[in-house]
């Protein structure tokens, strides 16, 4: 993406208002984690509820998603689109507005740092 916007008018400009989209987003979303960790009272120095056996339950959740997320590759990178007639798509768009606009590369850095939605589930 930073290749893209070092290609438009002011490349300097466009990079640094990307970043301070993504900046913004990444310091809410930390600051939000914080507070609720906070709330919980799972960060406390006088918590123990935030032991190893916290982190052993996590780990083993976590390898019960594997082979869900295993599942899920993505199509043979030779195998085009099925939707692909020709015309643009969102990520062109946004593209070609981010390469001339400020206010699009800055939209563009929190869009770019969201954790994506599941396409589908099976």
């Amino acid at each position: 993406m930073l290749l893209l916007l070092l290609t438009g008018e002011h490349p300097r400009r466009l990079v640094l208002a990307y970043y301070g989209g993504a900046a913004i987003l990444t310091i809410s979303a930390g600051l939000i984690v914080l507070a609720a960790l906070k709330a919980t009272g799972v960060n406390d120095q006088s918590s123990t509820t935030a032991s190893g056996a916290f982190d052993i339950v996590l780990g083993v959740l976590l390898l019960a998603l594997a082979p869900w997320a295993w599942r899920r590759r993505a199509r043979d990178p030779d195998e085009p689109p099925k939707d692909a007639g020709g015309a643009s798509g969102r990520v062109a768009r946004w593209s070609r507005r981010a390469t001339t606009s400020q206010k699009w590369a800055f939209a563009l850095g929190p869009a770019m740092f969201l954790p994506s939605p599941p396409t589908s589930l099976r």
